[in-house]
């Protein structure tokens, strides 16, 4: 899912979109472009939904890590120590 949203971050600064940096800037509009295109797998599951995420930082990982936190009713993670260490 990281790298997902990373390659779709990339590719959208890539492309050469015009910016209007009254609103928002170019960094702001392609982490929204990234987040639209993880919405596809995040709303598909009917049930249970089994996201992979690198061991490495990144924005998504962070964000997962902090909703798992914060819901551990709803959210389980396999393969990380300790949440709380989070």
């Amino acid at each position: 899912m990281d790298e997902l949203w990373d390659y779709k971050r990339a590719q959208w600064l890539n492309d050469g979109h015009p910016i209007d940096d009254l609103y928002a800037s170019a960094k702001d509009l392609a982490k929204l472009h990234a987040s639209r295109w993880v919405m596809i797998p995040l709303t598909r599951a009917i049930d249970t939904l089994v996201i992979n995420i690198g061991s490495q930082q990144s924005f998504v990982r962070d964000a997962l890590l902090k909703a798992a936190k914060a819901r551990p009713d709803i959210v389980e993670l396999i393969g990380f120590e300790d949440v709380d260490s989070i």
